[in-house]
């Protein structure tokens, strides 16, 4: 029962690392790309810049989060029956 428990963990965790991890990624690129075109269109809006900085820092910040949740999932939890 234990070891399927840890299976299902695992399970977990892979989905969460190849989905929202990828769509947290993607949506730190598209930013970046975004911030990119308004340089080279000569843009230097305040506003904009302002929120291209939220988001990139939000979605840096939902990464971590995410990694020490996939992290913990991946751990296993020894309860002493084990032993």
């Amino acid at each position: 029962m234990q070891h399927a428990a840890l299976e299902e963990r695992a399970h977990l965790s892979r989905e969460l690392h190849d989905t929202l991890g990828h769509q947290l990624t993607a949506l730190r690129l598209e930013a970046q790309r975004v911030r990119k075109l308004q340089q080279r269109a000569g843009g230097t809006d305040p506003r904009i810049t302002v929120s291209l900085d939220n988001v990139m820092a939000r979605s840096s910040e939902a990464l971590e989060q995410l990694q020490e949740v996939v992290s913990t999932l991946k751990a296993p939890q020894l309860d002493g029956t084990l032993y």
